[in-house]
């Protein structure tokens, strides 16, 4: 799974995309972000926000289901970004 090559940083707003953190997290229990969720994500924000994922304690890199053993952390400069998201975004 490419999750993080979702969306190339350059289609997103400068200090935006995979491995930027910011202050107002999001942890979900999801293990990857839909493309229509950035798509959407882009036309709700105001500021910077990004996203990484956290690995479960039992992920194994060798298995070939890998990426089910994380969850994704969406971030967000401002917290107004953040609640909007977590009221509008369908991550499932």
């Amino acid at each position: 799974m490419a999750a993080n090559s979702i969306q190339k940083d350059s289609d997103l707003p400068a200090g935006c995309g995979y491995n930027k953190i910011f202050k107002h997290q999001w942890h979900t229990p999801e293990y990857g972000l839909p493309q229509s969720a950035v798509t959407d994500i882009k036309t709700i924000v105001k500021d910077k926000w990004g996203w990484h994922f956290i690995p479960h304690k039992d992920m194994d890199y060798h298995s070939d289901r890998w990426f089910e053993k994380q969850h994704l952390v969406l971030s967000f400069n401002n917290q107004t970004d953040l609640i909007l998201c977590k009221l509008i975004i369908h991550l499932s």
